[in-house]
């Protein structure tokens, strides 16, 4: 009973905010085409594939909320400033927007939320941390699981999905410099990184908080202002 009731407040929580958003940037909210509405069963079964895929047995009753919300929703997030789209029912089918397939979890507990491309040859990627090893790489153990990390790179390689092991490995190569760097996937693949993964949010009901109250998802504060998107 007491589990039931942390997921129903986190679940309500989260629809609050959802319609806060809907309500205060309804330019965020682009039509899904072909538009299909889903059964709970079918979100329910989503839910699964994307637990699963993060190699968990269950999720943080906050992601899970906030997963639910999204499935649910008609409609794909979008920021034009920065060319970004998050919609979970891509994530729960493992395929891009063309259609072709895409990794969008880590069997370690990392969930890419979304993909922007501020710029011809850039991506930028939203991460949930659900299981906290992103912390432990980067720094803020306090924060645990659940929060949302924002990291630019170029589009040599695709990125999305990478493990926390191999983000890991990509911190061992870096120096302190705030310029392009190149670094190295497994099999020597190269890409480079201009920022690392750096935390944006606690959690994703701050992270949808801050879109609502400044228009735009949170990375502008450290993103240098030749390379922001035009908001």
């Amino acid at each position: 009973v007491m589990l039931s009731a942390i997921v129903d407040a986190s679940l309500f929580e989260a629809i609050q905010q959802f319609d806060t958003l809907k309500e205060e940037i309804p330019t965020a909210l682009k039509e899904r085409v072909p538009a299909e509405s889903l059964h709970m069963s079918e979100i329910a079964d989503m839910l699964k594939s994307i637990t699963l895929g993060l190699g968990l047995k269950e999720l943080p009753s906050e992601v899970a909320a906030w997963l639910k919300v999204l499935l649910d929703c008609p409609q794909v997030l979008r920021d034009e400033a920065e060319n970004l789209s998050i919609d979970a029912r891509l994530i729960a089918s493992r395929k891009r927007f063309s259609g072709t397939k895409q990794e969008w979890t880590s069997a370690d507990g990392l969930l890419y939320l979304g993909v922007g491309s501020p710029g011809e040859d850039d991506r930028t990627f939203y991460i949930v941390d659900v299981s906290g090893q992103l912390a432990e790489t980067f720094g803020a153990e306090a924060v645990g699981g659940g929060g949302v990390w924002f990291a630019w790179a170029n589009d040599e390689q695709n990125i999305c999905g990478i493990s926390a092991e191999t983000w890991r490995s990509i911190r061992d190569q870096l120096s302190n410099s705030r310029s392009w760097e190149a670094v190295l996937l497994p099999g020597n693949r190269a890409f480079r990184l201009l920022q690392k993964p750096r935390l944006v949010a606690p959690g994703l009901t701050k992270f949808f908080a801050y879109w609502c109250e400044t228009g735009r998802p949170p990375y502008d504060a450290f993103v240098p202002h030749c390379l922001r998107g035009n908001s």
